[in-house]
C-alpha cells in the first residue's frame, strides 16, 4: 500500500484505499500540519478518525467529515502517517 503526495497537491493511493482517488493535500508549514481531502465517493472514515483522535491523539489533529478532510501533524521529523488504521512510512513507493 502506498500514498503518493505530488507537488501539484494531488494525493494518490496505490493498492489500498484507491476508492479515495484522486485526493488532494495541502501542507501548512507554520502549523506543521498536512490536510488531506479525500476524493472518490467512498464513505468518509469518520469512525476510524474518531477512534484515532481519542486513542492516538498525537497521530491526528482533527477531521471534518462534511469537507472530507483529515489533518495530520507533519514536519521534517515525521516518519509516518496513520491513515485508516494503517501506517504509511515516509519513503518512496516501490
Amino acid at each position: 500500500m502506498c500514498m503518493t503526495f505530488f507537488e501539484n497537491g494531488t494525493l494518490r493511493f496505490s493498492v489500498g484505499f484507491t476508492h479515495y482517488n484522486p485526493s488532494r493535500w495541502k501542507y501548512h508549514e507554520n502549523a506543521g500540519e498536512v490536510t488531506i481531502v479525500l476524493g472518490g465517493k467512498a464513505n468518509f472514515l469518520a469512525e476510524v478518525a474518531q477512534f484515532q483522535l481519542e486513542h492516538r491523539p498525537k497521530t491526528i489533529v482533527r477531521f471534518d467529515p462534511k469537507k472530507r478532510e483529515l489533518v495530520y501533524p507533519l514536519n521534517q521529523n515525521t516518519k509516518s502517517i496513520d491513515f485508516g488504521g494503517f501506517i504509511y512510512y515516509r519513503e518512496p513507493c516501490k
